[in-house]
């Protein structure tokens, strides 16, 4: 289409994520017993949100494939969970994260589904060049992504950008990531609370965000379904748990970025979504747990 009309073109691909965007916030819309869940998560990815729409980027299709299959695995509709999450993972290798999650929970219809729509996808992309060039096109790729990733690491916000941003050692980048890990993976081991099947997407879909080699701020969008989940709980929760909430929602939503850090936590500004990530992911795992 862009050969015809550029601007056709980019018109059809911000139709396509108004549409996404639409349907996610519709269908989160079913798991809370009315709007103010949904649209104050919507507030706690704002500027993630608006940054997709200003660089024409996917995150919102990615989002409602995440909202799809959390949908199809609480209906226990596997085979058709397995295909958006496959769809996710050949569009972005991070949400391969969730594979992992399916295999955990023991939905191996899901996960084989969405291995073999991932693997197809990806392997059927290159059949057009024959076997010569999809050996050159993964050589390209791989040689593009390394030269790619020395400069936009500058910029990432996930946990590699603490070794970026405030120089951590690499070891201790791996320990973050690893502790962030085995949080998720003891939250999970406790039995599923109300909105269990979406709390748990949002869960390791946001620690898929952290442990991404490159994030720019807009991955935070799929920060979404952990927040509708965690807001949409019937529970009464302890002041400074909720305090911990809002520090998460004040980074996550970009809304300090406006200028607005106090000049003490000018440190944190660079760092501002990994952060966001880092405090959301404590604060799920508390309330879970708490729960």
């Amino acid at each position: 289409m862009a050969r015809w009309s550029l601007a056709l073109a980019k018109a059809g691909w911000a139709a396509l994520n108004v549409f996404s965007l639409g349907w996610s916030l519709a269908r989160a819309r079913a798991w809370t017993t009315g709007w103010t869940p949904v649209v104050l998560a919507l507030a706690a990815v704002g500027k993630p949100l608006q940054s997709n729409y200003e660089h024409l980027n996917l995150t919102p299709i990615l989002l409602a494939l995440v909202v799809a299959t959390a949908a199809d695995l609480e209906a226990r509709h596997d085979g058709r969970a397995g295909w958006w999450i496959g769809l996710a993972t050949a569009i972005k290798g991070f949400p391969a994260l969730l594979l992992l999650y399916l295999a955990y929970r023991g939905r191996w219809r899901a996960c084989g589904t969405g291995l073999a729509v991932a693997a197809g996808l990806t392997l059927g992309a290159m059949l057009p060049l024959g076997p010569a060039g999809a050996v050159g096109a993964v050589h390209d790729w791989l040689r593009l992504t390394n030269q790619g990733a020395l400069v936009t690491r500058w910029g990432t916000q996930s946990l590699q950008g603490f070794g970026v941003f405030y120089g951590w050692p690499t070891a201790a980048v791996l320990a973050s990531g690893l502790a962030c890990l085995a949080l998720v993976i003891a939250t999970l081991r406790r039995p599923m609370a109300p909105l269990g099947t979406l709390a748990d997407i949002g869960l390791v879909t946001l620690l898929a965000v952290l442990l991404s080699p490159i994030a720019w701020l807009y991955y935070y969008t799929l920060a979404f379904p952990a927040w509708v989940a965690t807001l949409a709980r019937p529970v009464q929760r302890a002041l400074w748990l909720r305090g911990l909430l809002l520090v998460a929602g004040a980074l996550t939503s970009g809304v300090l970025t406006f200028d607005l850090y106090p000049r003490a936590l000018g440190a944190v500004a660079d760092a501002n979504y990994t952060w966001g990530g880092v405090v959301l992911l404590a604060a799920l795992v508390i309330d879970r747990r708490r729960g």
